[in-house]
């Protein structure tokens, strides 16, 4: 993501107590993530259900002492949610969950 220029309130009609700005993103064909469309669905999967615990989350596809190692082996707590999740963890978790 690239931040541009600033846009007035003005600009708008009804013009908004705020300022605005322009931002312009790019689709990465590449980089340190995966860009496949399985780690995609599994990264989408996990927020779905944004009050969901990961564990619940990946009851429906994932065996329960699955769900068990991946815990331990990342050190999360029962409760761990998937935005408390760091961006760059999400690789080593679909790596993990497709072995």
């Amino acid at each position: 993501m690239e931040a541009l220029d600033i846009v007035p309130p003005g600009a708008f009609r009804p013009a908004p107590k705020v300022q605005s700005q322009l931002m312009r993103g790019r689709v990465r064909t590449e980089g340190r993530h995966p860009l496949t469309s399985e780690f995609q669905k599994f990264v989408q999967s996990s927020f779905l259900q944004k009050r969901k615990t990961l564990r619940n989350t990946w009851k429906s596809w994932l065996r329960p002492e699955k769900i068990d190692d991946v815990f331990s082996r990342f050190e999360f707590l029962p409760t761990v949610r998937a935005e408390e999740i760091k961006v760059d963890l999400w690789p080593k978790l679909f790596d993990e969950v497709s072995k």
